[in-house]
């Protein structure tokens, strides 16, 4: 197994713990020409924007860095 594999198991067991699943599974589409429809998405994101920072905050771009890093050596 890789190790983006590892960290997608990783990341999906954190997301449960703290309810990101339910929150980021409950995200209503952005791509629509009605801009009712359009107005619950960005209130949905306005609304859930702090738990999504504190989620993906600093101490995840470390863990997508070595993931790009190890794309890139991989292509060499």
């Amino acid at each position: 197994m890789k190790g983006s594999v590892f960290h997608h198991k990783y990341l999906n067991k954190k997301k449960k713990a703290r309810g990101m699943d339910i929150i980021e599974s409950s995200i209503p589409s952005p791509k629509t020409s009605r801009t009712s429809i359009y107005k619950t998405y960005v209130k949905y994101i306005l609304t859930n924007l702090d738990a999504l920072f504190t989620f993906y905050g600093c101490e995840t771009a470390k863990d997508y860095f070595m993931l790009y890093q190890g794309r890139q050596r991989v292509q060499e």
